[in-house]
């Protein structure tokens, strides 16, 4: 079996300032999967597992995994470099 590439992830901006991008070099998810709050969050799999995780860190509001990508969505106020220096620990923690 051959060895995954190391995990890479690229944060990108979005037309909406309060959200971006984390785009991997590996699948995420096969299904589109979209979260508006941590109640929303009813499977019992990896996907679920990180967004439970991201959901705990202050100032996240909704959740999108698609293909190769999460896109975070933060209140208004909330820190973006908090924000995104936690998702990354988290990616890297469970993508890796």
């Amino acid at each position: 079996m051959a060895e995954q590439e190391p995990l890479q992830i690229d944060i990108e901006g979005t037309p909406n300032p309060n959200s971006a991008k984390f785009v991997l070099n590996r699948t995420v998810v096969d299904e589109t999967r979209s979260y508006f709050n941590i109640g929303m969050v009813t499977e019992d799999d990896k996907v679920a597992n990180v967004a439970k995780q991201l959901f705990a860190i202050p100032g996240v509001r909704t959740l999108m995994f698609l293909n190769d990508f999460i896109t975070v969505s933060k209140e208004a106020n909330a820190d973006w470099n908090m924000i995104a220096e936690k998702t990354q620990e988290i990616i890297e923690a469970e993508y890796r």
